[in-house]
């Protein structure tokens, strides 16, 4: 496992997996047990079975190496993505967008949502309602819904700054 989210309404503790032929997202159970190497393709009611799995590096699929997601809980975006499960793919450079059943314990509808992310390992939502995720390297980005406005263009780009854990810096960008 990458990553483990509790589900922000029903409180349901919902497990992100890497897997050697199959990426997966379970929701976990009391006494249940997770099944590798078998992928959980059991019909054994004491292994976990994925809400969404797809298999690693597909042609088809979302990518290959799942490795978290969180549910938009902000006010920034349309009413319909509240509520939606935000997850990485780190292979694949994506974030996908799904939508879960009316009972919030499984998956509807998958879409790719973010390309060319840059390798994303983490997505939350943020305090000003934007989703904010984090790439391999040290970045982290945000996502605003602009209501269909095109964003502004960056002409000067702020100079880097380097500083140790726990100071501050300061820098600015013209737009």
């Amino acid at each position: 496992p990458f990553g483990l989210r509790f589900h922000p309404d029903t409180g349901a503790l919902w497990m992100f997996e890497v897997g050697d032929g199959w990426e997966q997202i379970f929701i976990v159970t009391p006494g249940s047990t997770q099944g590798w190497p078998t992928e959980n393709n059991t019909t054994d009611n004491a292994k976990l079975r994925p809400v969404l799995a797809y298999q690693t590096n597909s042609g088809s699929s979302y990518g290959g190496c799942l490795t978290r997601g969180n549910w938009y809980t902000g006010s920034a975006f349309p009413a319909s993505h509240q509520g939606n499960l935000f997850f990485c793919d780190y292979n694949s450079n994506r974030i996908m967008r799904s939508t879960l059943n009316a009972a919030k314990d499984g998956i509807s509808n998958t879409e790719i949502w973010i390309t060319n992310a840059g390798q994303p390992t983490d997505i939350t939502t943020g305090p000003d309602g934007a989703l904010y995720y984090t790439s391999h390297g040290g970045s982290v980005r945000r996502v605003y819904y602009n209501g269909g406005v095109s964003a502004p263009s960056i002409s000067a780009q702020p100079a880097n700054r380097t500083v140790n854990d726990g100071q501050t810096a300061q820098f600015s960008v013209t737009a």
